[in-house]
């Protein structure tokens, strides 16, 4: 929720802004496992706290999907849905292996900088970390409660993504998208989005990469665009 705190700021005085806190994040409750079921608890959040539309969404990355599900449900409820936002999140749903080659770089751009220590006990992390998420998936997979030791809720929420399958929205989906890429990924001007936004996509190309969009000072132009869409939704109305 922190990392829209900036974008918060840039935005007019008169613009509300909420932010909804993930389930699970202070380690007492049992994080949701779905994209599916977050968005409908931060439905009935933000329903409880403004019963009539219009509603804008947006997320980051993640957050993204979880917006346009709310959208989804919230616009089957017969709710005024305005602006969906998606800040960088890409919508290649289906999940597809790198290529031998890039997967090699990838690792060796991770170990690189590491002590010569931190370099050995690499490939044991990722055997860890392969572990974890094989034991995680068969856990959900049958229903089963989640222990204790697997609510990380990094995990959790990565394991969501890659298993959300969005359906086609009848309305209209703005992403910005962030200028500066890694080669070879999501070359898709739309990062598959058009795929499932029924009521056409508004494309915006902003500073920065996946995470830089969303500090200083890269945040202050994504914040002037998000303004104007902002307005023209308000305008429309």
């Amino acid at each position: 929720m922190l990392i829209y705190r900036d974008l918060a700021r840039h935005l007019a005085p008169d613009q509300p802004v909420y932010g909804l806190q993930a389930v699970g994040l202070d380690r007492k409750q049992v994080p949701h496992t779905r994209v599916e079921d977050m968005a409908a608890h931060y439905v009935k959040e933000i329903r409880a706290f403004q019963r009539e539309g219009p509603y804008h969404l947006v997320g980051a990355s993640m957050g993204g999907m979880i917006a346009f599900e709310m959208a989804q449900q919230l616009q089957a409820l017969g709710a005024d849905v305005g602006l969906v936002g998606l800040f960088d999140t890409t919508g290649e749903f289906e999940s597809k292996p790198l290529p031998l080659g890039q997967r090699a770089r990838l690792h060796a751009d991770n170990v690189r900088g590491r002590s010569p220590g931190g370099r050995l006990a690499y490939p044991v992390e990722r055997l860890r970390a392969r572990t974890r998420r094989f034991v995680y998936e068969q856990i959900i997979r049958r229903g089963l409660p989640l222990p204790r030791f697997l609510r990380d809720l990094r995990e959790i929420s990565y394991q969501a993504a890659l298993n959300y399958r969005p359906r086609p929205y009848p309305g209209k989906v703005t992403l910005f998208r962030a200028k500066q890429r890694p080669a070879g990924k999501a070359s898709d001007i739309f990062l598959g989005w058009d795929k499932v936004a029924g009521g056409g996509m508004e494309v915006h190309e902003v500073p920065g990469d996946h995470v830089s969009l969303m500090r200083e000072p890269q945040v202050g132009e994504l914040a002037d665009v998000l303004r104007r869409c902002l307005e023209r939704e308000a305008a429309a109305r």
